[in-house]
């Protein structure tokens, strides 16, 4: 086995940083799309059920506050 020069293992590094940013970014993105499941009420997926034996309504909330603020 070869060893690496610093400058041709800088490239490797640098890759693998990036890919465990980009692993903990996603985890927020995952976090946050639960968040959201829950604030909709959406069900959890049973595969286990007809999907032909649903019932589909489409209702307007009626309590949804959303606030836009700026962040400090």
């Amino acid at each position: 086995m070869t060893s690496l020069e610093f400058s041709e293992a800088l490239p490797f590094a640098a890759f693998a940083s990036l890919l465990v940013e980009m692993v903990a970014r996603l985890d927020n993105v995952i976090e946050e799309v639960e968040e959201l499941g829950r604030i909709a009420c959406f069900k959890e997926y049973d595969n286990t059920r007809d999907p032909t034996a649903d019932d589909v309504r489409c209702e307007k909330p009626t309590n949804v506050v959303i606030s836009v603020g700026a962040a400090e």
